[in-house]
């Protein structure tokens, strides 16, 4: 192709390094003229391994999300409890916010709400955690079967 350094195949035309369009060719993917690597064809089982991981991707970042905002509430119970702690003793009742409202609760109801939210958001997180785990043994698999046949070709990484 003339004088010019390199060419590349991109959405089916050839174009040198100065853009001029040379030749149409049915190609779909960017590659070097000359280049002699063979591409591996994506089988439907490929296919179906490449849609799983990419849906186990989604869900990891849904469930890091969700872990997020349970560490911020079990953090701001933690510190609700201590503020109760140290509130003025002359007062025995307090405001909880319970949705939009709050209610005037007694202290010692507010600290067993507040432990009882801190315990199960506890074992929302660990349940998150696991499941995290789960899914990031999953989608290591499918990854070490996916570069193992596509090599450096498909791009994994989130």
């Amino acid at each position: 192709v003339g004088d010019t350094k390199e060419c590349f195949f991109i959405a089916g035309l050839l174009l040198t390094q100065n853009s001029t369009a040379v030749s149409v060719v049915l190609m779909g993917d960017l590659r070097k003229v000359g280049d002699t690597k063979e591409y591996e064809d994506v089988t439907w089982e490929d296919q179906q391994k490449i849609n799983r991981f990419s849906t186990l991707n989604n869900r990891q970042d849904e469930i890091r999300a969700r872990l997020k905002d349970k560490r911020e509430i079990l953090a701001n119970a933690d510190d609700a409890q201590s503020e109760l702690i140290i509130a003025e003793d002359d007062e025995d009742t307090v405001y909880f916010r319970i949705g939009e409202s709050f209610v005037k609760i007694s202290k010692d109801e507010a600290d067993e709400r507040l432990g009882e939210l801190a315990s199960k958001t506890t074992a929302e997180i660990e349940k998150l955690n696991h499941e995290l785990s789960v899914i990031d043994t999953e989608s290591t698999g499918l990854k070490v079967a996916l570069k193992a046949k596509f090599g450096s070709s498909i791009n994994l990484e989130a």
